[in-house]
């Protein structure tokens, strides 16, 4: 495990992790500057499923992580928030990925390469209103997703209850989060690099960055 950390604990990594994700962050608020346009479009609050369910505006919807099996019960979902049904008869979500950050996205697209019936639902409080959960998400729509500072469930815990939490951070050992978080960064910086000193650090991580992602998608370091 030693020398599999060791790459990561220098000033230089930090630092340059840092940069970057200035820049990312930067380039993010110019690009959600209309982010929440979109839900002029939602005309109605109940979401109605092909298997019969039905829940509401502002219910967390989740579903298995893509890649991860989760084996040892970590709470490896994938969170987002409902946000309505569109003229388009669509149903839309808002979530946070490591690729795009905050978005929204038809149902369909939520699940990605998941089946219906995999979607579970959990029910907004009664006391928390729907403007309440959007005036919350506008104010971090231009954060940088971070598998252990900022990932789908602090999101969608912070934009429904106000608080940011993630029980599957707290389930990973302190060891495994830090490293899944850079592994994170790597995936999402790797196309959008301002420098040829950021592309050439980070090239040079790229095989050792992969190795530690596989082996955490096959949950070896768990």
């Amino acid at each position: 495990m030693k020398n599999l950390i060791e790459p990561f604990c220098s000033k230089e990594v930090s630092k340059i992790i840092r940069q970057t994700e200035i820049i990312l962050k930067n380039l993010n608020e110019q690009t959600k500057k209309d982010l929440f346009k979109d839900l002029e479009l939602i005309y109605k609050s109940e979401m109605n499923t092909i298997d019969g369910r039905t829940f509401y505006q502002g219910d967390i919807v989740f579903r298995p992580l893509d890649t991860i099996n989760d084996d040892f019960n970590l709470d490896l979902n994938h969170y987002g928030i409902a946000l309505g049904t569109s003229l388009r008869n669509e149903i839309l979500v808002l979530e946070i990925t490591p690729k795009h950050n905050v978005r929204i996205v038809n149902l369909f697209n939520f699940l990605a390469k998941h089946s219906l019936s995999e979607l579970q639902v959990e029910r907004k409080p009664e006391n928390v209103s729907f403007d309440e959960i959007i005036e919350r998400a506008k104010e971090v729509k231009n954060e940088i997703y971070s598998a252990t500072n900022f990932n789908c469930q602090h999101f969608v815990k912070y934009c429904v209850y106000g608080t940011n939490e993630s029980e599957a951070v707290r389930n990973i050992s302190a060891v495994v989060s830090p490293l899944l978080d850079l592994v994170t960064k790597y995936l999402n910086y790797k196309s959008q690099f301002q420098s040829m000193e950021h592309k050439e650090f980070f090239l040079q991580l790229a095989e050792k960055t992969n190795s530690i992602k596989q082996k955490i998608e096959k949950n070896e370091m768990v």
